[in-house]
């Protein structure tokens, strides 16, 4: 079950205007704020104590005055010191200083030493707490942050989800590496921008629409379903992908939440391939599975 709901940004009646960055970047604090970017990820509030992110009440922990969710109550769950530890990987400037923070997967990849995670990372904007999941049957505790840099010197243009775990008996949290490398990279815009032959795995934020309104692209679109995916909640450059609306995939959504249609995103594990080029038309992406109903496949 979910400790927290998904964060909903607040309603404003101020009119939305054209952003004049480019698209997918980051506005500077001398540019307007792109209005596709949801209020609460504005990355122009780099942690300010006197400007906080405006959130929702039992959201934002970070100063330490908003009351807790239901369920915590000891000092290694608590999300305020979870924060910690992700700051503490965010600033790690060596793989030394950051291999406390890492899962203990990685620990054995070989190609650790090799991956960004062995250098300093671009400077953050902000880091804001999304949502927990407690995995009652594993004794787990999954933490989902959302963190934002400015796009340069190779950090990622968008906002990224960060996933933090903690197992019984394994304190501090661990940061899911894989995750935070394949988000960090990108690697879903780069395997939906050209067509493949073979499928891939990915970690993503999703929601689900029992529909398909791609009437011209996806054959037999009166059949599916489809699945939104992106870095972060509420992410507008979300990469659809489609699925028969009375299959497994469906019968697999509807048993882990009642009804098709998710009214909020939440972190799945998900394999996709490009629709076979043997049909004629575009191709598009299919979902092939859904390998978790989290990121813990």
């Amino acid at each position: 079950p979910e400790n927290n709901a998904a964060i909903h940004p607040p309603q404003t009646s101020e009119p939305k205007t054209k952003p004049q960055s480019p698209p997918n970047s980051f506005p500077t604090n001398n540019q307007p704020v792109d209005p596709s970017i949801p209020p609460h990820f504005d990355l122009n509030r780099q942690n300010k104590q006197d400007s906080p992110p405006k959130l929702p009440d039992g959201e934002d922990f970070r100063k330490g005055q908003t009351p807790l969710p239901a369920g915590f109550s000891s000092h290694s769950n608590d999300p305020r010191e979870v924060q910690k530890t992700l700051e503490n990987f965010l600033t790690a400037e060596t793989l030394d200083a950051r291999t406390p923070f890492l899962s203990i997967e990685s620990l054995s990849n070989p190609k650790l030493k090799n991956s960004l995670l062995a250098t300093a990372l671009p400077p953050h904007l902000t880091t804001l707490f999304f949502k927990t999941f407690d995995d009652t049957e594993e004794q787990r505790t999954d933490f989902f942050y959302v963190v934002g840099w400015n796009g340069k010197k190779g950090a990622p243009q968008n906002p990224i989800t960060v996933n933090l775990h903690i197992w019984p008996g394994n304190e501090p949290a661990h940061v899911h590496s894989e995750a935070f490398i394949e988000l960090y990279q990108q690697s879903l815009t780069k395997y939906a921008s050209t067509p493949q032959d073979s499928s891939a795995r990915f970690y993503v934020i999703a929601k689900c629409r029992p529909k398909c309104f791609e009437t011209e692209l996806v054959k037999d679109h009166t059949t599916k379903a489809t699945l939104k995916m992106g870095t972060f909640p509420r992410d507008p450059n979300s990469i659809n992908a489609y699925f028969d609306n009375k299959g497994d995939i469906y019968q697999q959504i509807t048993n882990h939440r009642e009804g098709l249609g998710f009214t909020e995103d939440i972190p799945i594990t998900v394999t996709l391939a490009w629709s076979s080029k043997e049909q004629p038309g575009k191709r598009y992406l299919e979902v092939i599975q859904i390998d978790s109903m989290d990121w813990q496949p």
